[in-house]
């Protein structure tokens, strides 16, 4: 049986390992800033309906308000 465990990679080899999992590790990065730009882009659409919510709220006490101005 051979012992694999002694035997050096070559430098070709061995750059080619390197290469293969920093392609890996920049996959799986690229993969988690996609997800991470998903989850802010949601966070934004939500406060921006928040937002716009608070400004429909604002108008509508600026119209009460200019109702009860007007009761003599």
């Amino acid at each position: 049986m051979a012992m694999m465990g002694n035997r050096t990679r070559s430098p070709v080899a061995l750059a080619r390992h390197q290469a293969a999992a920093t392609a890996q590790a920049v996959a799986s990065a690229n993969v988690r800033a996609a997800s991470d730009a998903a989850i802010v882009e949601e966070v934004a659409a939500d406060i921006n309906v928040q937002l716009g919510n608070q400004q429909d709220q604002i108008h509508d006490l600026g119209v009460r308000v200019g109702d009860l101005e007007d009761i003599p």
